[in-house]
Formats: C-alpha cells, structure tokens, sequence
C-alpha cells in the first residue's frame, strides 16, 4: 500500500523498471517502503494472513484512512477479462498512473503499476531474486503479456486454478 500511495503521488515522478532497466532511485525507494510496510504489518497483533483492500486502507492501525481509498472493484473468472479490463483502463482519457491491488487466493498480495505511457511493474513485499519485491515490469502497451505472466506465475506457484481473483485501484483521497 505504501507503494501505491507514493507512486500516485503528484509530486512522485518515478521511472517504473522496464524489462532492460531497473532505475536505482525506484528500486531504493521500493524497498523502503516494503520494509516500512512489513515493518507495520509485524506490528499488529494478531494480523490475518490475507486483507481485503478495504481491510488494509481502513485498519486503524495502519494508518492509510485519510491518504487512500478504494476505486474500482473488480472480480475477475478469468485472466482474459483481467487483461481486457486493463487495456481499457489504460485507454480512458483521464489516464495518468494506476495502482491495483491483486488478491489472488489463497496467499498472494500484489501490487501492480502502471505508468502514464501503459508501462507496468508488478510487486510483491517479500524478495525475489535479490532485486526487492519487484516480480515482472513491462515496456509501454504490454499489458496482455502482462496480464499471461502473472496467470503463468500463479498457477505454477499453487499448481491450480487461482480464478476467482479481486483487484481494486487504489486512489488518492
């Protein structure tokens, strides 16, 4: 959530990773706030394993309500609607930056970004391969292939059908 929220930040100008770049500055950035996060998240006693985004913005011990709120909320049967709804939110004329929450049961939380140009990231809060939480980024208008990854990703981590998911864009208040 920490993530989200500096990433919609207006005054927040960060190059999202590319497939052949990993900008130190967001890198070093994202890690902190995945520690602060986890940090946070050890802190309160007795946390459930998995939230629901509304859950985590309104947690009174989180301190999110007030900063962030919950767009859009999606449920999802399937990775092709997935990617259909992600073509199309990048293709409104308001777009800028987008912050989604994944929820994919029964034990996985991701972040993904998307930049102004359809450029994605997709994050986690735990390490991967010694680069932070961040899984997969994407080059501009790639958010198919995005979309088939992060299928690909969950069915071989749960070896099952991960279908039905949530997502919800995360707004700034």
């Amino acid at each position: 959530m920490y993530g989200a929220i500096n990433f919609l930040l207006p005054s927040t100008n960060w190059s999202l990773p590319s497939p052949h770049t990993l900008p130190l500055d967001f890198a070093n950035i994202f890690k902190q706030l995945m520690i602060h996060g986890n940090q946070t998240y050890n802190g309160i006693g007795n946390p459930q394993s998995t939230y629901s985004a509304p859950e985590v913005i309104n947690h009174p011990q989180l301190g999110f309500s007030g900063l962030a709120k919950c767009g859009d909320e999606y449920q999802f049967s399937d990775f092709s609607s997935f990617a259909d709804e992600l073509q199309d939110l990048t293709a409104r004329p308001r777009h800028s930056k987008i912050a989604a929450l994944l929820i994919l049961h029964p034990d996985k939380t991701m972040l993904l970004l998307i930049g102004r140009n359809g450029e994605s990231v997709l994050m986690e809060s735990h390490i991967h391969y010694n680069i932070g939480g961040i899984i997969a980024s994407a080059g501009p208008h790639k958010l198919q292939q995005m979309a088939i990854y992060i299928e690909l990703m969950a069915r071989r981590d749960w070896n099952s059908n991960p279908t039905p998911f949530d997502m919800t864009i995360i707004e700034l208040c």
